[in-house]
């Protein structure tokens, strides 16, 4: 059913077809006709019905929804008629909304979500067996008395998680993605610890035809994401150049963690679980 506008209608809330995933209107379509226009060419004719004061614009949240995270996206128009006693233009729009997690402006703060994800393995270095005990061997002797210990180095394959977690933001994509992109997560984030989560990049896309986000205008974000138990910390390790094995004496330490990455609030894009 269209909802029939002219100057003084407001009544939006008539005639809309929603398609509903998980408790939230994922696409919203609604049909307007707009009368009395004055026809002149094709293209004034659609541009003077999409101007019209109650026809919602890009990125204009949907008047009464139960999430308020759904906004405009497209729009599109065509001419159905033109009465020719006074030249009077109806115009057809249909308003197409959809789900822009991280819009919601007046019902609180609103996240991103978790779009798709993954897991595998990763090659670290290790000095230390599964029970944490180092992996030392003494060369000397053949009984092992009075040689000298030295502490190994061995390859270990380590669970890894990745995330796409998607976003719509009015802030511009430079801006917006600074705050994440090359950061760890400040404090404990979808169940891991500080500085074991890494944002390692991100897409974008406009998603409206606005490009100003005091009127409406959102890009699309989704920020991949990826997990590590053991942080993202650098070792340096220290090889006796004589002997091409590591040192383990008193005096002398032969492995050093570096922080080698800034942190972030990454809860801003997600809830935490």
């Amino acid at each position: 059913m269209a909802v029939i506008i002219d100057d003084t209608h407001d009544n939006l809330t008539d005639g809309l077809e929603i398609v509903e995933r998980g408790g939230y209107p994922q696409e919203v379509k609604k049909r307007i006709v707009v009368k009395s226009l004055t026809k002149g060419t094709t293209q004034e004719t659609i541009l003077a019905a999409l101007a019209k004061q109650h026809v919602p614009k890009d990125g204009d949240p949907l008047v009464k929804a139960t999430h308020n995270d759904v906004r405009v996206w497209r729009r599109t128009a065509r001419i159905l008629t033109v009465d020719p006693a006074n030249g009077k233009a109806l115009v057809e729009i249909d308003v197409f909304y959809k789900w822009m997690p991280g819009t919601k402006s007046d019902q609180g703060t609103s996240k991103g979500r978790v779009i798709s994800g993954g897991s595998g393995t990763e090659t670290v270095r290790t000095t230390t067996d599964k029970d944490g005990a180092d992996l030392m061997v003494t060369l000397g002797s053949a009984a092992g008395v009075g040689g000298k210990e030295q502490i190994l180095e061995a390859n270990k394959l380590v669970p890894t998680t990745s995330l796409s977690v998607e976003i719509y933001s009015a802030l511009k994509p430079q801006a917006f993605q600074s705050i994440y992109v090359g950061k760890l997560n400040h404090e404990a984030w979808q169940g891991g610890a500080a500085k074991t989560w890494l944002c390692s990049g991100a897409e974008f896309r406009r998603e409206t035809n606005i490009d100003d986000e005091t009127i409406g205008g959102f890009h699309r974000y989704v920020f991949n994401m990826h997990y590590k138990a053991a942080t993202w910390k650098w070792s340096g390790i220290f090889y006796d150049p004589e002997t091409g094995l590591i040192p383990n004496t008193q005096d002398q330490y032969s492995e050093k963690d570096f922080e080698i990455y800034d942190t972030a609030d990454f809860t801003g894009l997600l809830n935490a679980i």
